[in-house]
C-alpha cells in the first residue's frame, strides 16, 4: 500500500467514526433534554449525506487498494481490517437515521425555519420524540462507546502503519524519523479539513465544553485525538512506535538531522508557543536538584572586600603588582584562561561568587563578545555534594542548562535527538534520561556554535573538588578553552597537576593579594564588640598590634581568621583583657588542620560522645542533609510522630536549636547554612576524613550506635511532611530521590536481630509512604513496567526485610504470570530499572554503591526461597537466565563481566542445591 493510501484510508475512517461519535453525543443531548434543545441545530438531511459520504470514502479507498494488487504490510492489513468493521458497526446508526429521515419526509417530526432563520422549538422537541421512537438511551450510549473504542483502535493501528512503512525507505534510513513526522502532518491535515458544512449554533444555545459535542470543529476532534493516541502508553501499538522511535533516535551512531516543524499550519501562532514550550522543557531537563545549592550556601563577600578585582590599573607598590589585571583579561581576545588559586580557605570561592554577582563582569565581557550575544555560565564543584555537583557530567549539564535557558533557540542544534522526539510526538513528556555520551554530544554541539552565533564565558570554581583524577579535569578544561569563542576563568587549590597545566596563564594567588581585605575584616568584626572598643580606648597601639598579629598569623587564610576572630569575640564578651586575648592568639596553631584538632579538644568531655554521633550521622547521610532531618535523627521520637503538625514557628525553633547544638557540640565544625547542614569548610571535611581523626571520632561513640537506621527513621517520618514533598527550604525532593535515599539507608543497616526488629516497622511505614503519601504512583517505573515495594527492597538488597517478608508470605517470591510488576529476582539481579545501564564500571547504582557481594548474596537467597530464573522478564521475551547469559557475552568491562558470570553460575544451579542453600540460610544464626 502506498503511504498516501494508508493515510487516506485511516483518516477517512477516523473522520467517519469521530463524526458518528459526536452525532450520537448530540443525539443523547436531544434525548435527555425535556424541551428538545441541544447545543447544535441538527439538519437531518446533511447528517445523512455526510455520514454516507464518509462511509463510501472508506469503502472506496479500501476497494481501490485491494484491486491494485499491492501487498499490504501486517500493520496496513490491520488498518484495512478495522476499517471494514466500521460498516457493520454503524449499520444501526444509518438505519435509525433513515427512519428519522422518512419521518421528516412525511412532516411528522420536523417543522421549518421562520423568516429570521430561527428554528421552532417544537422542531427539536419533535426530533427528541422521534429519537425516543427508534432508540432508547442505553442503545445510544452503547453505540457511542463502540464507535469511540473503534476510533481509538484505528488511530493506533494507523499510527503504527505509518511508522512501519518508514522501514521501507531502504538506503535513506537517516530520514526515517522525518518521514514519519511529515506523514503525521499529512494525516493531521486531512483530519483538520472538514468533510461537510455543519449548521450554525441556534441563537440562545450555549456552547458545550465537551469536545465531542462541538460538531463544527474537527481540529479539536480527530486531529487532537491523533496526537493523544500517539502518546497513549496503554496502547501496545503506540507504545511500540514510541519505543522504536526512541531506539532509532538515541542510536549513538546516528545523529538525526535537525527537523523542521513541517505542519501545513505553520502560520498558526499556537505552533510558535508549542515550540517555545518544547525548548523550555528540554533546557529544564538538563537541570538537577542540587544545581544551585553550592552557590546558595556559599558565604557572601564581606562588605568592601574584593573590590580590587575590577580595578583596571594594578598598583606597583604593594602585593597587587603580583596579580594580573582581571578587567584587561575579560576584554581581551586572548585564549589564555584566568586561574585563581591559593591556600585552602584563602577565599577563592568567595571571590569567584563575588565576580559572578558583580555587574561589572558583563560590562567588561561585552567588549570581548562584540556584536555577538554573550553567554555567561558558571559551575561550583562541591566534593560534599551529590554526584553531579562534582563531575564533568555535572559541569557540562550546568553549562548547557544555563546556555539554553538564556537562548532557547539553540535547542534544536544542541539537543537534536530530544527536539526530534518532541516535534515528532508533539509532546515533551517521558523523555529518556541523559546518558554521558549524549551530554558530551550536546556539549560539543554547543561549543561548535561558539564564535558563530554567540560567545561563551565559563567560570568553574573548585577544580580540586571534582571526584575524578586532576588529569581528567584538566583535559576537559583545555578542550573547552581550545574552542574559539570561549573564555574560561577557573579556581582551584595549587595542586601540582594544576600548577603544571595552568602556570603559564594569568594567575592570581589569593594569599598574595588578600592581606588588606583580611585586615579590614578583622578590624571591622572586632570593632562591633563593645569590649574591644573599650580596650582600644585604653590601649590603642596594643589593640592595633593585636590586629596585625592576627593578620600575620593567618598567612592569607580567611577561614583561619574567621575561626580565631570568633574565639576572640567570645573572650571579649566574657570580659577578658588584652593579655588574655594575646594568649588566645598565641595558643591557636597557625596550621588549619591543627586548628581543627584544637577545636575538637576544646569540646567538653560530657559532650564528646554526642559530638561524635552528630559527625557520624552527617558523614553517613546522602547529601544534602537539612536541619529538620538531623533533628529527627537525633531525637527519640515515636515512629508515628506527626511532623505535619509542626508550625512555621516550631520549625524555626528547631533550626535555632540545631544551630546551637552544632555550635556547642562541634564548636562550629558543622554548621547550618540556608537550612542545610554541612562542614564549616572543605578543610573541615578533609580533617574529619583522615584515618586518624575518623578513628578518634568512632572511638568516642559509646554503646550500640548505627547512623543509618537513625537516618532511615528520620526519612520515614519526613515522608509525611507536606513541606518536604512540595518544596523544602532549599529545594523540592523528588519521589525517586526520596525512595533511593531511604532504601540506601536500609541497605546499610547491619543485619542483626536487634536492628532487624527496628528495621521492619520503619520499612512498613515507608511502604505506605511510597504508595500514597506522595500523591503519585510511587512504584511506577519508566515505560510500561512497574514495581512492588518488596521489589524495590530486593533491588537495594535489603536482606533482613526480604527474609521477614518471605517468612510471612513465601508466595511473594513467585512471579505472577501476566503481571506487569518486576519479580524479586529480576530486581535483585539487574537492580533498579530507573538506570539506563544496570551496572556501570565500579558497579555504581546512581549515588548508591551496592556491593557485588551483597547483590550475589541476595540473588542466592531468593533462589533458595524458590525464585525461578527461567521465568520471562516483564516486557521482554527472554528469561532472566537468558538475559544474564547475553550480558556475559556482550559486556566489555572485565569487572562487570565477572559479576554476570557469577550470577549465571548461581542461576544455573540445580534445584536441590538451591534448596540446600535456602536451608542453610534458615539455620544461620544472626549475631
Amino acid at each position: 500500500m502506498e503511504p498516501t493510501g494508508a493515510i487516506g484510508v485511516a483518516a477517512a475512517a477516523i473522520q467517519f467514526l469521530d463524526f458518528g461519535s459526536r452525532l450520537l453525543s448530540s443525539s443523547c443531548d436531544i434525548y435527555r433534554s425535556p424541551s428538545g434543545q441541544t447545543a447544535k441545530q441538527v439538519a437531518l438531511s446533511a447528517i445523512i449525506d455526510d455520514l454516507s459520504s464518509l462511509l463510501n470514502q472508506v469503502e472506496q479507498t479500501i476497494s481501490i487498494r485491494l484491486r491494485s494488487g499491492s501487498h499490504p504490510s501486517p500493520a496496513e492489513d490491520q488498518v484495512l481490517r478495522l476499517c471494514k468493521e466500521c460498516k457493520s458497526l454503524v449499520a444501526p446508526v444509518s438505519q435509525s437515521l433513515s427512519r428519522l429521515q422518512d419521518d421528516q419526509a412525511t412532516g411528522s417530526c420536523f417543522g421549518s425555519q421562520d423568516a429570521s432563520g430561527k428554528t421552532d422549538r417544537t422542531v427539536l422537541a419533535a426530533l427528541r420524540l422521534a429519537l425516543k421512537a427508534v432508540w432508547n438511551e442505553a442503545e445510544i450510549i452503547e453505540t457511542f462507546n463502540k464507535l469511540d473504542a473503534m476510533k481509538r483502535r484505528i488511530t493506533a493501528a494507523a499510527l503504527f502503519a505509518l511508522w512501519d512503512d518508514t522501514k521501507r525507505i531502504g538506503h535513506r534510513q537517516e530520514q526515517r524519523q522525518m518521514q514519519f513526522s511529515h506523514r503525521l502532518d499529512e494525516m493531521a491535515e486531512m483530519l483538520r479539513s472538514p468533510s461537510s458544512k455543519y449548521p450554525a449554533t441556534p441563537q440562545g444555545a450555549a456552547e458545550s465544553p465537551d469536545r465531542l459535542t462541538r460538531t463544527g470543529e474537527q481540529v479539536g476532534g480527530s486531529s487532537g485525538d491523533l496526537i493523544a493516541t500517539l502518546n497513549d502508553t496503554s496502547s501496545g501499538e503506540t507504545q511500540r512506535v514510541r519505543s522504536e522511535l526512541i531506539t532509532y533516535l538515541w542510536d549513538p551512531q546516528r545523529r538525526p538531522k535537525q527537523p523542521e516543524w513541517s505542519s501545513p499550519n505553520s502560520e498558526d501562532p499556537d505552533m510558535a508557543s508549542t515550540q517555545s514550550a518544547f525548548q523550555h522543557f528540554i533546557a529544564q531537563s538538563m537541570a538537577f536538584g542540587e544545581i544551585q545549592l553550592r552557590e546558595q550556601t556559599m558565604p557572601k563577600a564581606f562588605e568592601k572586600t574584593y573590590e580590587w578585582i575590577f580595578e583596571s590599573k594594578v598598583s606597583t607598590d604593594t602585593h597587587d603588582a603580583q596579580r594580573p589585571s582581571f578587567p584587561e583579561w575579560l576584554e581581551s581576545d586572548t585564549k589564555e584562561l584566568y586561574w585563581i588559586t591559593g591556600k585552602p580557605g584563602s577565599g577563592k570561592s568567595t571571590l569567584m561568587n563575588y565576580v559572578l554577582q558583580n555587574q561589572s563582569l558583563r560590562r567588561h565581557l561585552s567588549k570581548w563578545s562584540g556584536s555577538l550575544p554573550l553567554l555567561v555560565t558558571c559551575y561550583y564543584a562541591w566534593l560534599s555534594g551529590a554526584d553531579l555537583q562534582k563531575s564533568s557530567e555535572g559541569l557540562m549539564m550546568t553549562v548547557l542548562h544555563q546556555s539554553l535557558r538564556e537562548y532557547p533557540s539553540l535547542v534544536p542544534a544542541v539537543a537534536p535527538r530530544r527536539w526530534a522526539l518532541c516535534t515528532t510526538l508533539r509532546t515533551a513528556a517521558a523523555m529518556p534520561r541523559w546518558d554521558r555520551w549524549e551530554i558530551e554530544e550536546s556539549f560539543e554541539a554547543l561549543l561548535s556554535q561558539c564564535d558563530d552565533r554567540f560567545r561563551l564565558a565559563i567560570f568553574v570554581d573548585g577544580l580540586d573538588e571534582f571526584e575524578v583524577a586532576p588529569a581528567a579535569v584538566i583535559e576537559l578544561i583545555q578542550r573547552i578553552n581550545f574552542r574559539s569563542g570561549t573564555k574560561l576563568c577557573i579556581a582551584s587549590r595549587p595542586w601540582t597537576e594544576f600548577n603544571d597545566a595552568f602556570r603559564a596563564n594569568p594567575t592570581l594567588r589569593m594569599q598574595d593579594v588578600n592581606t588588606a581585605d583580611i585586615k579590614h575584616v578583622v578590624k571591622a568584626k572586632l570593632e562591633e564588640n563593645q569590649g574591644f572598643v573599650d580596650l582600644r580606648r585604653i590601649f590603642a597601639a596594643e589593640t592595633s598590634r593585636l590586629i596585625d598579629e592576627v593578620v600575620r598569623k593567618s598567612s592569607g587564610v580567611f577561614l583561619w581568621v574567621s575561626i580565631v576572630v570568633k574565639s576572640l569575640l567570645a573572650s571579649l564578651t566574657e570580659g577578658d583583657g588584652l593579655s588574655e586575648l594575646q594568649a588566645t592568639i598565641d595558643e591557636l596553631p597557625g596550621d588549619i588542620a591543627q586548628l581543627y584538632d584544637a577545636i575538637w579538644a576544646s569540646i567538653k568531655a560530657q559532650n564528646v560522645s554526642k559530638s561524635a554521633e552528630l559527625l557520624a550521622i552527617f558523614k553517613a547521610s546522602q547529601p544534602p542533609l537539612d536541619y529538620l532531618t538531623l533533628w529527627l535523627a537525633t531525637e527519640e521520637l515515636p515512629l508515628g510522630f506527626d511532623i505535619d503538625s509542626l508550625t512555621l514557628e516550631g520549625r524555626s525553633g528547631i533550626e535555632d536549636l540545631v544551630r546551637r547544638r552544632l555550635d556547642s557540640r562541634t564548636r562550629g565544625i558543622l554548621e547550618v547554612t540556608r537550612g542545610a547542614v554541612d562542614f564549616l569548610h572543605r578543610t573541615a571535611r578533609d580533617w574529619a576524613s583522615t584515618p586518624e581523626v575518623s578513628a578518634r571520632i568512632s572511638s568516642s561513640v559509646h554503646g550500640p550506635f548505627d547512623p543509618y537506621i537513625l537516618l532511615l527513621k528520620a526519612e520515614a517520618i519526613r515522608g509525611g511532611d507536606k513541606a518536604y514533598r512540595e518544596g523544602s527550604i532549599y529545594r523540592g525532593v523528588s519521589q525517586q530521590q526520596y525512595e533511593d535515599r531511604c532504601l540506601w539507608y536500609a541497605y546499610n543497616v547491619p543485619d542483626t536481630t536487634e536492628y532487624g526488629e527496628r528495621l521492619t516497622p520503619i520499612l512498613n511505614l515507608l511502604k505506605e509512604r511510597f504508595r500514597s503519601g506522595w500523591g503519585i504512583d510511587a512504584l511506577a517505573e519508566p515505560g510500561a513496567l512497574s514495581n512492588t515495594f518488596l521489589g524495590l527492597v530486593a533491588a537495594f538488597c535489603v536482606i533482613p526485610y526480604l527474609r521477614e517478608s518471605l517468612d510471612l508470605d513465601p508466595r511473594a517470591v513467585k512471579h505472577v504470570s501476566g503481571s506487569k510488576c518486576r519479580s524479586l529476582l529480576d530486581n535483585a539481579v539487574f537492580g533498579s530499572q530507573r538506570y539506563a545501564r544496570v551496572m556501570s564500571p565500579g558497579f555504581a547504582m546512581s549515588d548508591n554503591d551496592i556491593s557485588v557481594a551483597r547483590r550475589l548474596e541476595t540473588v542466592d537467597f531468593l533462589l533458595g526461597r524458590g525464585a525461578n530464573p527461567r521465568q520471562k522478564l516483564v516486557g521482554r521475551n527472554v528469561t532472566i537466565l537468558e538475559m544474564v547469559r547475553g550480558r556475559v557475552s556482550e559486556t566489555k568491562d572485565v569487572a562487570e563481566a565477572e559479576y554476570w558470570i557469577k550470577v549465571e553460575k548461581l542461576l544455573s544451579q540445580p534445584w536441590d542445591i538451591k534448596i540446600r542453600g535456602f536451608l542453610s540460610f534458615r539455620s544461620r544464626k544472626m549475631p
